[in-house]
């Protein structure tokens, strides 16, 4: 082969990468759930930031515009807006403590939970921190809910101790939170009747009332549905 044509033809192949990079760049950009390009693009309402910066995070770890609906809605119910202490301190939104996982980094800060009376008291925590940012909170949330939320349970006693508050119960042996993600209040009703412990206590998310932490899920699920089509984010999924 001549000198020539093995220069067009490093020349053709060089094009054809070239093209190639071009063309799968393109894809993977609009294949991405739409988001504030930066922030001067964000609302200034601090709920409507909330659902713009939140919701394309959880779309990027769950890869399901409905499932990021739930977990945007759940955030919005434990933090409110990206001012809270537990946001502005440790990224962390959704008010996961260390417990006896051992994360580090870790920070204290307050919290509130109710009792067997439904009455509300303040307590300390330990709050896990992510130096990796909000979508490194996201990410934890969804293998702790895999990890530890795969069945659910009936509550038989609720009592209160030095520790917080306890609720003993049976399993019912159906799918947990972990398997209805995604598909509106059940899946906040199964975070609150998580699995029977082998000390015969419910592992439970929140301590709120079931009742009024469904209210409150439902209203900020309508809230961020609203808001992604007021905003123009994400697939349109917004029913």
């Amino acid at each position: 082969m001549s000198a020539g044509k093995k220069k067009r033809g490093g020349v053709i192949a060089a094009l054809v990468a070239v093209v190639a990079l071009v063309i799968a760049a393109l894809v993977y950009f609009l294949r991405r759930p739409a988001a504030a390009a930066s922030t001067a693009d964000l609302p200034a309402d601090e709920d409507e930031r909330f659902v713009a910066v939140v919701w394309p995070l959880a779309r990027e770890v769950y890869g399901d515009d409905a499932k990021a609906d739930d977990v945007t809605a759940h955030a919005k119910v434990e933090v409110g807006t990206l001012g809270h202490g537990n946001v502005e301190v440790g990224n962390n939104l959704f008010g996961i403590t260390v417990g006896n996982s051992g994360h580090s980094p870790s920070f204290r800060g307050g919290d509130l939970e109710y009792g067997a009376d439904g009455v509300a008291r303040d307590r300390s925590q330990q709050w896990r921190g992510y130096p990796g940012g909000l979508v490194a909170s996201v990410r934890d949330y969804k293998q702790f809910v895999e990890a530890l939320y795969a069945s659910r349970s009936r509550t038989t006693r609720h009592e209160d101790t030095p520790q917080g508050p306890v609720r003993y119960g049976t399993s019912l042996g159906t799918p947990g939170a972990a398997g209805l993600v995604g598909q509106g209040e059940p899946y906040v009703r199964a975070l609150y009747n998580g699995p029977v412990r082998s000390n015969g206590t419910i592992r439970g998310y929140y301590t709120l009332p079931e009742d009024q932490m469904a209210a409150r899920f439902n209203a900020a699920l309508a809230f961020v549905k609203a808001t992604r089509r007021r905003l123009g984010i994400g697939g349109g999924t917004w029913v």
